[in-house]
Protein backbone atom coordinates (compact mmCIF):
# COMPACT_ATOMS: atom_id res chain seq x y z
CA UNK A 1 0.00 0.00 0.00
CA UNK A 2 0.93 3.57 -0.82
CA UNK A 3 1.91 5.85 1.50
CA UNK A 4 -0.94 8.43 0.97
CA UNK A 5 -3.19 5.75 1.92
CA UNK A 6 -1.17 4.40 5.47
CA UNK A 7 -1.64 8.28 6.62
CA UNK A 8 -5.24 8.00 5.17
CA UNK A 9 -5.52 4.98 7.38
CA UNK A 10 -3.50 5.78 10.31
CA UNK A 11 -5.93 9.02 10.17
CA UNK A 12 -9.15 7.18 9.89
CA UNK A 13 -8.33 4.92 12.79
CA UNK A 14 -7.10 8.28 15.58
CA UNK A 15 -10.29 9.59 14.03
CA UNK A 16 -12.44 7.27 15.17
CA UNK A 17 -11.04 6.59 18.77
CA UNK A 18 -11.92 9.94 19.07
CA UNK A 19 -15.18 9.43 18.26
CA UNK A 20 -15.76 7.08 20.74
CA UNK A 21 -14.61 9.19 24.02
CA UNK A 22 -16.95 12.29 23.00
CA UNK A 23 -19.84 9.46 22.46
CA UNK A 24 -19.41 7.72 25.96
CA UNK A 25 -17.76 11.35 27.99
CA UNK A 26 -21.17 13.72 26.78
CA UNK A 27 -23.82 10.57 28.15
CA UNK A 28 -21.83 10.31 31.07
CA UNK A 29 -21.80 14.21 31.98
CA UNK A 30 -25.42 14.45 31.37
CA UNK A 31 -26.27 11.94 33.59
CA UNK A 32 -23.98 13.10 36.15
CA UNK A 33 -26.05 16.55 35.93
CA UNK A 34 -29.51 15.45 35.65
CA UNK A 35 -29.56 11.57 36.40
CA UNK A 36 -32.50 11.33 33.92
CA UNK A 37 -32.21 8.51 31.32
CA UNK A 38 -33.96 10.42 28.69
CA UNK A 39 -32.00 13.50 29.04
CA UNK A 40 -28.55 10.68 28.43
CA UNK A 41 -30.40 8.26 25.99
CA UNK A 42 -31.44 12.24 23.75
CA UNK A 43 -27.36 13.01 23.48
CA UNK A 44 -26.99 9.08 21.56
CA UNK A 45 -30.17 9.67 19.50
CA UNK A 46 -29.12 13.22 18.17
CA UNK A 47 -26.11 12.12 16.25
CA UNK A 48 -28.47 9.89 13.82
CA UNK A 49 -30.92 13.10 13.09
CA UNK A 50 -27.47 15.31 10.63
CA UNK A 51 -27.40 11.65 8.68
CA UNK A 52 -31.62 11.99 7.64
CA UNK A 53 -31.12 15.93 6.96
CA UNK A 54 -27.44 16.26 4.94
CA UNK A 55 -26.64 12.39 4.18
CA UNK A 56 -27.43 13.49 0.36
CA UNK A 57 -26.09 17.30 0.51
CA UNK A 58 -22.66 15.30 1.71
CA UNK A 59 -22.78 13.12 -1.42
CA UNK A 60 -22.85 16.00 -3.79
CA UNK A 61 -19.92 17.93 -1.71
CA UNK A 62 -17.97 15.15 -2.01
CA UNK A 63 -17.89 15.27 -6.51
CA UNK A 64 -17.82 18.80 -6.40
CA UNK A 65 -15.12 19.68 -3.71
CA UNK A 66 -11.59 18.58 -3.65
CA UNK A 67 -12.34 14.97 -1.54
CA UNK A 68 -8.56 15.61 0.28
CA UNK A 69 -9.65 19.30 1.53
CA UNK A 70 -13.08 18.29 2.46
CA UNK A 71 -12.07 15.35 4.66
CA UNK A 72 -9.41 17.87 6.53
CA UNK A 73 -12.17 20.90 6.80
CA UNK A 74 -14.27 17.81 8.36
CA UNK A 75 -11.40 17.04 10.73
CA UNK A 76 -10.95 20.26 11.79
CA UNK A 77 -14.34 21.08 12.59
CA UNK A 78 -15.07 18.23 14.79
CA UNK A 79 -12.13 19.55 16.38
CA UNK A 80 -13.88 22.99 16.91
CA UNK A 81 -17.09 21.25 17.90
CA UNK A 82 -15.78 18.92 20.31
CA UNK A 83 -13.99 22.09 21.45
CA UNK A 84 -17.17 23.69 21.95
CA UNK A 85 -18.46 20.98 24.03
CA UNK A 86 -14.93 21.27 26.10
CA UNK A 87 -16.04 24.67 26.74
CA UNK A 88 -19.70 24.36 27.55
CA UNK A 89 -18.67 21.59 30.23
CA UNK A 90 -15.89 23.73 31.81
CA UNK A 91 -17.07 26.95 31.78
CA UNK A 92 -21.28 26.79 31.72
CA UNK A 93 -22.07 23.10 32.28
CA UNK A 94 -25.99 24.35 33.66
CA UNK A 95 -26.48 25.25 29.96
CA UNK A 96 -27.30 21.99 28.42
CA UNK A 97 -28.90 22.77 25.61
CA UNK A 98 -25.89 23.61 24.59
CA UNK A 99 -24.35 21.25 24.79
CA UNK A 100 -26.77 19.34 22.89
CA UNK A 101 -26.25 21.84 19.80
CA UNK A 102 -22.65 21.27 19.74
CA UNK A 103 -23.12 17.30 19.68
CA UNK A 104 -25.45 17.66 16.91
CA UNK A 105 -23.50 19.84 15.17
CA UNK A 106 -20.14 17.15 15.52
CA UNK A 107 -22.59 14.80 14.12
CA UNK A 108 -23.44 16.84 11.07
CA UNK A 109 -20.05 15.92 10.22
CA UNK A 110 -20.13 12.48 9.28
CA UNK A 111 -22.89 12.73 6.61
CA UNK A 112 -20.27 14.99 4.72
CA UNK A 113 -17.23 12.98 6.04
CA UNK A 114 -18.42 9.48 5.09
CA UNK A 115 -18.97 9.95 0.80
CA UNK A 116 -16.35 12.08 0.30
CA UNK A 117 -13.47 9.58 2.72
CA UNK A 118 -15.28 6.69 0.32
CA UNK A 119 -14.57 7.98 -2.91
CA UNK A 120 -11.19 9.51 -1.84
CA UNK A 121 -9.80 5.80 -1.19
CA UNK A 122 -10.00 4.90 -4.86
CA UNK A 123 -7.75 7.97 -6.06
CA UNK A 124 -5.38 6.65 -3.52
CA UNK A 125 -5.25 3.34 -4.44
CA UNK A 126 -5.02 1.09 -7.59
CA UNK A 127 -7.70 -1.19 -8.99
CA UNK A 128 -5.73 -4.33 -7.77
CA UNK A 129 -5.29 -2.95 -4.58
CA UNK A 130 -9.01 -1.94 -3.81
CA UNK A 131 -10.33 -4.78 -2.35
CA UNK A 132 -6.95 -5.20 0.34
CA UNK A 133 -7.70 -1.78 1.48
CA UNK A 134 -11.02 -1.67 1.88
CA UNK A 135 -9.98 -5.05 4.00
CA UNK A 136 -8.18 -3.07 5.99
CA UNK A 137 -10.29 0.11 6.54
CA UNK A 138 -13.27 -2.64 7.67
CA UNK A 139 -10.90 -4.34 10.14
CA UNK A 140 -10.08 -1.25 11.68
CA UNK A 141 -13.88 0.09 11.91
CA UNK A 142 -14.54 -3.50 13.50
CA UNK A 143 -11.59 -3.48 15.91
CA UNK A 144 -12.52 0.20 16.91
CA UNK A 145 -16.38 -1.33 17.25
CA UNK A 146 -15.22 -4.17 19.52
CA UNK A 147 -12.08 -2.06 21.62
CA UNK A 148 -13.55 1.74 21.00
CA UNK A 149 -15.42 2.04 24.01
CA UNK A 150 -12.89 0.45 25.74
CA UNK A 151 -10.70 3.25 24.98
CA UNK A 152 -12.36 5.32 25.55
CA UNK A 153 -14.07 4.35 28.54
CA UNK A 154 -10.10 3.79 29.64
CA UNK A 155 -9.57 7.65 28.54
CA UNK A 156 -12.59 9.22 30.41
CA UNK A 157 -11.61 7.16 33.58
CA UNK A 158 -8.21 8.04 33.16
CA UNK A 159 -8.45 11.58 32.67
CA UNK A 160 -11.96 12.77 33.53
CA UNK A 161 -14.33 14.07 31.23
CA UNK A 162 -12.92 17.75 30.89
CA UNK A 163 -9.08 16.06 29.83
CA UNK A 164 -10.83 13.53 27.70
CA UNK A 165 -12.28 15.86 25.53
CA UNK A 166 -9.21 18.30 25.18
CA UNK A 167 -7.67 14.70 24.27
CA UNK A 168 -10.69 14.09 21.78
CA UNK A 169 -10.37 17.39 20.26
CA UNK A 170 -6.65 16.59 19.89
CA UNK A 171 -7.19 13.74 17.79
CA UNK A 172 -9.15 14.90 15.38
CA UNK A 173 -6.31 17.67 14.37
CA UNK A 174 -3.91 14.58 14.04
CA UNK A 175 -6.18 13.30 11.72
CA UNK A 176 -6.44 16.82 9.81
CA UNK A 177 -2.66 16.93 9.69
CA UNK A 178 -2.49 13.06 8.43
CA UNK A 179 -4.96 13.90 5.72
CA UNK A 180 -2.96 17.27 5.01
CA UNK A 181 0.21 15.14 4.18
CA UNK A 182 -1.13 13.21 1.84
CA UNK A 183 -0.52 14.55 -2.12
CA UNK A 184 -2.06 16.64 -4.06
CA UNK A 185 -4.42 15.04 -6.70
CA UNK A 186 -6.63 16.61 -10.09
CA UNK A 187 -9.96 16.56 -9.05
CA UNK A 188 -12.98 15.82 -11.51
CA UNK A 189 -13.35 19.77 -12.97
CA UNK A 190 -17.37 18.60 -14.48
CA UNK A 191 -19.52 19.10 -11.61
CA UNK A 192 -17.30 22.19 -9.96
CA UNK A 193 -18.28 24.28 -13.41
CA UNK A 194 -21.88 24.51 -12.83
CA UNK A 195 -23.93 26.11 -10.77
CA UNK A 196 -24.96 24.33 -7.16
CA UNK A 197 -28.20 22.53 -8.39
CA UNK A 198 -28.50 19.79 -5.88
CA UNK A 199 -31.36 18.11 -7.24
CA UNK A 200 -29.66 17.88 -10.38
CA UNK A 201 -27.05 16.34 -9.36
CA UNK A 202 -28.64 13.96 -7.14
CA UNK A 203 -30.72 13.04 -10.17
CA UNK A 204 -27.71 12.32 -11.97
CA UNK A 205 -26.91 9.63 -9.27
CA UNK A 206 -30.09 8.45 -9.34
CA UNK A 207 -30.29 7.71 -12.92
CA UNK A 208 -27.07 6.31 -13.09
CA UNK A 209 -28.24 3.44 -10.49
CA UNK A 210 -31.51 2.94 -12.38
CA UNK A 211 -28.94 2.42 -15.44
CA UNK A 212 -26.53 -0.01 -14.51
CA UNK A 213 -28.45 -2.65 -13.15
CA UNK A 214 -26.25 -4.49 -10.90
CA UNK A 215 -25.84 -1.30 -8.90
CA UNK A 216 -29.06 -1.37 -8.65
CA UNK A 217 -29.95 -4.90 -7.56
CA UNK A 218 -26.83 -4.82 -5.05
CA UNK A 219 -28.80 -1.34 -3.57
CA UNK A 220 -31.62 -3.43 -3.34
CA UNK A 221 -30.11 -6.64 -1.73
CA UNK A 222 -28.01 -4.65 0.87
CA UNK A 223 -31.22 -3.14 2.06
CA UNK A 224 -32.98 -6.04 2.53
CA UNK A 225 -29.89 -7.24 4.40
CA UNK A 226 -30.24 -4.56 6.71
CA UNK A 227 -33.52 -4.99 7.21
CA UNK A 228 -33.90 -8.65 8.06
CA UNK A 229 -30.69 -8.81 10.22
CA UNK A 230 -31.77 -5.55 12.42
CA UNK A 231 -35.00 -7.36 12.83
CA UNK A 232 -32.50 -9.45 15.54
CA UNK A 233 -29.60 -7.28 15.69
CA UNK A 234 -31.93 -4.23 17.38
CA UNK A 235 -33.41 -6.92 19.56
CA UNK A 236 -30.66 -8.77 20.79
CA UNK A 237 -30.83 -7.39 24.39
CA UNK A 238 -34.65 -8.46 24.49
CA UNK A 239 -33.77 -11.93 22.96
CA UNK A 240 -30.57 -12.91 25.34
CA UNK A 241 -32.47 -11.16 28.47
CA UNK A 242 -35.60 -11.60 28.58
CA UNK A 243 -36.18 -14.85 26.43
CA UNK A 244 -33.30 -16.51 27.45
CA UNK A 245 -32.31 -14.97 31.20
CA UNK A 246 -28.95 -13.79 30.46
CA UNK A 247 -27.29 -11.07 32.42
CA UNK A 248 -25.17 -8.14 30.83
CA UNK A 249 -22.10 -10.61 30.35
CA UNK A 250 -23.99 -12.54 28.35
CA UNK A 251 -24.99 -9.56 26.13
CA UNK A 252 -21.17 -8.29 25.73
CA UNK A 253 -20.13 -11.77 25.30
CA UNK A 254 -22.70 -12.15 21.81
CA UNK A 255 -21.17 -8.51 20.75
CA UNK A 256 -17.76 -9.16 21.50
CA UNK A 257 -18.23 -12.97 19.25
CA UNK A 258 -19.95 -10.76 16.25
CA UNK A 259 -16.87 -8.09 16.34
CA UNK A 260 -14.82 -11.17 16.68
CA UNK A 261 -16.53 -12.33 13.47
CA UNK A 262 -16.56 -9.52 11.96
CA UNK A 263 -12.19 -8.96 12.26
CA UNK A 264 -12.00 -12.73 10.64
CA UNK A 265 -14.62 -12.12 7.58
CA UNK A 266 -11.79 -8.76 6.83
CA UNK A 267 -9.33 -10.98 6.58
CA UNK A 268 -11.43 -14.08 4.79
CA UNK A 269 -12.52 -11.54 2.29
CA UNK A 270 -8.67 -11.12 0.92
CA UNK A 271 -8.11 -14.56 0.12
CA UNK A 272 -11.73 -15.75 -1.22
CA UNK A 273 -11.46 -12.85 -4.06
CA UNK A 274 -8.57 -14.37 -5.45
CA UNK A 275 -10.82 -17.03 -6.08
CA UNK A 276 -14.06 -15.77 -6.62
CA UNK A 277 -15.90 -13.12 -8.89
CA UNK A 278 -17.77 -10.32 -6.94
CA UNK A 279 -21.30 -11.75 -8.23
CA UNK A 280 -20.48 -15.13 -6.20
CA UNK A 281 -18.70 -13.88 -3.27
CA UNK A 282 -21.49 -11.19 -2.40
CA UNK A 283 -23.85 -14.16 -2.66
CA UNK A 284 -21.38 -16.29 -0.47
CA UNK A 285 -21.72 -13.41 2.04
CA UNK A 286 -25.73 -13.61 1.89
CA UNK A 287 -25.39 -17.44 2.45
CA UNK A 288 -23.54 -17.28 5.45
CA UNK A 289 -25.57 -14.11 6.94
CA UNK A 290 -28.78 -16.71 6.48
CA UNK A 291 -26.82 -20.29 7.93
CA UNK A 292 -25.88 -17.56 11.40
CA UNK A 293 -28.95 -16.53 12.01
CA UNK A 294 -31.21 -19.83 11.62
CA UNK A 295 -28.42 -21.54 13.92
CA UNK A 296 -30.41 -19.29 16.32
CA UNK A 297 -33.24 -21.82 15.44
CA UNK A 298 -31.16 -24.55 16.79
CA UNK A 299 -31.16 -23.88 20.42
CA UNK A 300 -31.40 -19.95 22.68
CA UNK A 301 -27.93 -20.98 24.71
CA UNK A 302 -25.56 -18.63 25.08
CA UNK A 303 -22.64 -20.70 22.82
CA UNK A 304 -24.87 -21.11 20.41
CA UNK A 305 -25.87 -17.62 19.90
CA UNK A 306 -22.37 -16.02 20.30
CA UNK A 307 -21.13 -18.49 17.70
CA UNK A 308 -24.39 -17.61 15.07
CA UNK A 309 -23.79 -13.75 15.82
CA UNK A 310 -19.88 -14.31 15.12
CA UNK A 311 -21.01 -16.23 11.30
CA UNK A 312 -23.49 -12.75 10.77
CA UNK A 313 -20.40 -10.93 11.42
CA UNK A 314 -17.96 -12.70 9.58
CA UNK A 315 -20.75 -12.86 6.94
CA UNK A 316 -21.95 -8.89 6.41
CA UNK A 317 -18.30 -8.04 6.41
CA UNK A 318 -17.52 -10.25 3.13
CA UNK A 319 -20.40 -8.57 1.71
CA UNK A 320 -19.69 -4.85 2.64
CA UNK A 321 -16.00 -5.39 1.92
CA UNK A 322 -17.22 -6.72 -1.53
CA UNK A 323 -19.46 -3.94 -1.82
CA UNK A 324 -17.75 -1.07 -1.27
CA UNK A 325 -15.02 -2.37 -3.55
CA UNK A 326 -17.63 -3.39 -6.60
CA UNK A 327 -18.75 0.20 -6.12
CA UNK A 328 -15.47 1.94 -6.25
CA UNK A 329 -14.48 0.08 -9.33
CA UNK A 330 -17.78 0.46 -11.46
CA UNK A 331 -18.84 3.95 -10.29
CA UNK A 332 -17.12 6.95 -12.03
CA UNK A 333 -15.20 8.54 -10.23
CA UNK A 334 -16.88 12.25 -10.37
CA UNK A 335 -20.62 10.31 -9.67
CA UNK A 336 -18.81 8.23 -7.06
CA UNK A 337 -19.52 10.81 -3.63
CA UNK A 338 -23.15 11.21 -5.24
CA UNK A 339 -23.69 7.51 -5.66
CA UNK A 340 -22.40 6.33 -2.27
CA UNK A 341 -24.71 9.21 -0.14
CA UNK A 342 -27.75 7.65 -2.32
CA UNK A 343 -27.16 4.40 -1.10
CA UNK A 344 -26.27 4.87 2.28
CA UNK A 345 -28.86 6.50 2.69
CA UNK A 346 -31.24 3.87 1.10
CA UNK A 347 -29.61 1.44 2.83
CA UNK A 348 -29.51 2.99 6.37
CA UNK A 349 -33.22 3.43 6.12
CA UNK A 350 -33.85 -0.09 6.36
CA UNK A 351 -32.02 0.13 9.85
CA UNK A 352 -34.93 1.62 11.74
CA UNK A 353 -37.52 -0.12 9.71
CA UNK A 354 -36.06 -3.38 11.06
CA UNK A 355 -35.44 -2.79 14.67
CA UNK A 356 -39.23 -1.18 14.59
CA UNK A 357 -40.54 -3.90 13.02
CA UNK A 358 -38.77 -7.09 14.98
CA UNK A 359 -40.01 -4.54 18.30
CA UNK A 360 -43.69 -4.96 16.63
CA UNK A 361 -43.59 -8.65 16.55
CA UNK A 362 -41.98 -9.33 20.09
CA UNK A 363 -44.36 -6.61 21.31
CA UNK A 364 -47.28 -8.82 19.43
CA UNK A 365 -46.26 -12.55 20.39
CA UNK A 366 -43.21 -12.75 22.74
CA UNK A 367 -41.94 -15.48 20.85
CA UNK A 368 -38.39 -15.05 20.17
CA UNK A 369 -38.33 -18.03 17.82
CA UNK A 370 -41.01 -16.44 15.49
CA UNK A 371 -38.78 -13.04 15.29
CA UNK A 372 -35.66 -15.16 14.36
CA UNK A 373 -37.42 -17.19 11.78
CA UNK A 374 -39.09 -13.88 10.20
CA UNK A 375 -35.43 -12.91 9.84
CA UNK A 376 -33.93 -16.18 8.35
CA UNK A 377 -36.83 -16.49 5.90
CA UNK A 378 -35.75 -12.88 4.80
CA UNK A 379 -32.42 -13.62 4.75
CA UNK A 380 -32.48 -17.12 2.22
CA UNK A 381 -35.60 -15.42 -0.16
CA UNK A 382 -33.09 -12.51 -0.72
CA UNK A 383 -30.01 -14.96 -1.20
CA UNK A 384 -32.45 -17.02 -3.54
CA UNK A 385 -33.34 -13.34 -5.52
CA UNK A 386 -29.38 -12.43 -5.75
CA UNK A 387 -29.17 -15.79 -7.60
CA UNK A 388 -31.45 -14.30 -10.17
CA UNK A 389 -30.08 -10.94 -10.60
CA UNK A 390 -27.48 -9.34 -12.50
CA UNK A 391 -25.92 -9.33 -9.12
CA UNK A 392 -24.95 -13.21 -9.66
CA UNK A 393 -22.60 -11.97 -12.86
CA UNK A 394 -21.04 -9.43 -11.90
CA UNK A 395 -17.44 -9.55 -12.72
CA UNK A 396 -17.87 -13.51 -14.36
CA UNK A 397 -14.72 -14.76 -15.06
CA UNK A 398 -12.85 -12.59 -12.87
CA UNK A 399 -11.92 -12.78 -9.45
CA UNK A 400 -12.35 -9.48 -7.16
CA UNK A 401 -8.93 -8.60 -6.23
CA UNK A 402 -7.51 -8.68 -9.69
CA UNK A 403 -10.70 -7.37 -11.98
CA UNK A 404 -11.04 -3.25 -12.96
CA UNK A 405 -13.92 -1.84 -14.06
CA UNK A 406 -14.24 -2.75 -17.41
CA UNK A 407 -14.62 -6.48 -15.91
CA UNK A 408 -18.37 -5.72 -14.54
CA UNK A 409 -19.25 -2.80 -17.35
CA UNK A 410 -20.76 -3.91 -20.42
CA UNK A 411 -20.12 -2.07 -23.78
CA UNK A 412 -23.36 -0.81 -24.35
CA UNK A 413 -23.09 0.78 -20.81
CA UNK A 414 -19.99 2.09 -21.52
CA UNK A 415 -21.23 4.83 -24.35
CA UNK A 416 -22.61 7.48 -22.22
CA UNK A 417 -26.52 8.48 -23.83
CA UNK A 418 -26.66 12.03 -24.98
CA UNK A 419 -29.36 14.61 -22.57
CA UNK A 420 -28.77 15.88 -18.86
CA UNK A 421 -27.42 12.73 -17.56
CA UNK A 422 -24.86 11.73 -19.82
CA UNK A 423 -22.45 12.57 -16.69
CA UNK A 424 -23.92 10.12 -14.59
CA UNK A 425 -23.68 7.04 -17.54
CA UNK A 426 -21.23 4.48 -16.87
CA UNK A 427 -17.68 4.03 -18.71
CA UNK A 428 -14.39 2.70 -19.02
CA UNK A 429 -11.86 3.90 -16.85
CA UNK A 430 -9.64 6.79 -17.74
Amino acid sequence: MTRDYRLLLGAFFVSTTGDWIYRLALPLFVLRQTGSAAATAAIYAIEFVPYVLFSLVGGVAADRFDRRRLLVAGDLASAGFVGGMLAVVHFAPGERWLLYVAALAAASVRPFYHPAFQSFVPELVADRDLLRANAHLQTVENLLAFGGPVAGGAVVAAFGIERSLAVDCLSFAVSAAAIALIARRAVAEVARRRGWRIGFELGEAIAYLRRVRIMAWALVLVTGTNFAVFLVQANLFWYLVKAHDNGARGVGLVFGAEGAGAVVGAVLTTRLARRLDAGRLTILGMAGATAGVSFLLVSGSLPIVAAAWSVVGLSNTIIVVTWFTLRQKIVPPELLGRVIAVQRATAFAALPLGALTGAGIIGLTSNATLLVLVSAVLHALLTLVALLTPLRTAGRGTVLAESTAADFVSPALATPPQGPVAAGAARPPA
